[in-house]
């Protein structure tokens, strides 16, 4: 009994240990901008506003932190759960570069259908990237989401603009997830190497060690 359930909580906990790797979290260079940007925008509100203003900036921030945790761990978790459930080799059938049309079609719906703001949406193209997808279905994707959201389309279009027009700017808008997304296959073939994703992981373990 104890082996099984300590066998269900390795399933549990495999997507998050896929998450975070094995090189554990790292100082990037990423995270140094970002800790640059905060000095400076603390040292810009303080001689602005002062210590007042620099007390609501932090409890502003803290706030929003609050409102949005749950989607990024949730959609962190979801996309640890789609790199673990599915095989890297069908992901890349699916949305690679050489999953032609059908590729870019599949990723023009996830994105038409994916709720929320980009902290739902970005961590779910890293997901995929990880996962085998090409930079087509990601443009794709990501063009979908900003360009014919469902969501959007029915919680602010169509009360605020009414039904005619929500209907054709979506309708015109259906094939520009495509252009870009074939677009994004043509220039990593002419740019980029080998024109395939990169594997984040091993790009990762070079900036950090081994």
């Amino acid at each position: 009994m104890a082996h099984s359930v300590h066998c269900r909580l390795d399933c549990l906990l495999a997507p998050i240990h896929a998450q975070s790797g094995q090189e554990g979290l790292k100082l990037s260079r990423d995270i140094i901008s970002f800790l640059v940007l905060l000095v400076i925008g603390l040292v810009g509100v303080y001689y602005a506003r002062g210590l007042d203003g620099v007390e609501t900036g932090v409890m502003n921030g803290l706030h929003l932190l609050i409102e949005i945790l749950p989607i990024i761990l949730a959609a962190v978790v979801i996309g640890g759960y789609f790199q673990t459930l599915v095989p890297r080799e069908r992901v890349a059938a699916m949305l690679g570069d050489k999953s032609g049309i059908r590729g870019l079609a599949i990723a023009t719906a996830a994105g038409a259908l994916t709720p929320g703001g980009p902290f739902a949406s970005f961590p779910l193209v890293v997901a995929l990237f990880e996962a085998g997808a090409g930079y087509g279905a990601a443009v794709a994707y990501l063009t979908a989401w900003t360009g014919i959201s469902l969501q959007r389309a029915i919680v602010w279009e169509w009360p605020l603009l009414g039904p005619e027009i929500t209907l054709v700017r979506n309708l015109v808008s259906i094939p520009l997830p495509i252009i870009a997304g074939l677009i994004a296959r043509a220039l990593a073939r002419r740019f980029l190497e080998d024109g395939q994703p990169p594997d984040l992981e091993k790009l990762k373990r070079g900036k950090g060690g081994p």
